[in-house]
């Protein structure tokens, strides 16, 4: 808000829109859309629902992305790693350069 980056839709009584547009427009970018005094709330309605929607989406390829990484790691036998896993999960165990369990000597070195 209060930049030129915002925007800001207005419905009702074009006149009074137009009189005060100077003083509206420091809010952001105005957009009249109606003589309904509801149809402002309508059309942010439909662009949040549309944003939510995004959101969700963007958010579920991620879980399955994760998801898929940590089935193809659990398949070749690497633990799991990083702040991702937790109570419950494979813990953190050490991996040879080759992506696979390392096998420790009697003096603790990898081979």
């Amino acid at each position: 808000m209060g930049t030129p980056d915002a925007f800001v839709l207005y419905s009702g009584d074009e006149a009074a829109y137009r009189a005060h547009r100077a003083v509206l427009d420091l809010l952001g970018e105005g957009t009249f859309v109606g003589g309904a005094p509801d149809l402002s709330a309508v059309y942010d309605t439909a662009v949040l629902s549309g944003m939510h929607g995004m959101f969700a989406g963007f958010f579920q390829a991620v879980a399955l992305g994760h998801a898929t990484f940590r089935l193809s790691r659990a398949r070749r036998g690497v633990p799991a790693r990083g702040p991702l896993s937790g109570p419950g999960r494979v813990s953190p165990g050490r991996v040879s350069p080759g992506g696979g369990p390392c096998r420790r000597s009697r003096r603790g070195s990898h081979r």
